[in-house]
């Protein structure tokens, strides 16, 4: 699935997201940023949010979920 959102100065950003399965009511799998890389497994739909919402730039980074509940990672990109 991909995620387009936009932000106030009309950039667009978008975000690859698999979900892996539903458990507790939420969906949990991962999410990737498309122009930096930044990938997030997640555990919960709203934990997805607050990442795309933070590499959208509406929210700090520093209010997303912490590392120890999402593993954020940045995928190395081929030079191709």
């Amino acid at each position: 699935m991909r995620v387009t959102t936009s932000t106030r100065s009309t950039q667009s950003n978008t975000f690859i997201v698999r979900i892996v399965r539903i458990e507790h009511g939420t969906w949990q799998g991962q999410v990737s940023h498309a122009k930096t890389g930044q990938t997030l497994i997640f555990q919960s739909a709203l934990q997805m949010m607050r990442f795309m919402d933070s590499c959208a730039g509406s929210v700090p980074s520093h209010e997303v979920t912490p590392p120890e509940v999402g593993q954020l990672r940045t995928v190395g990109r081929s030079s191709e």
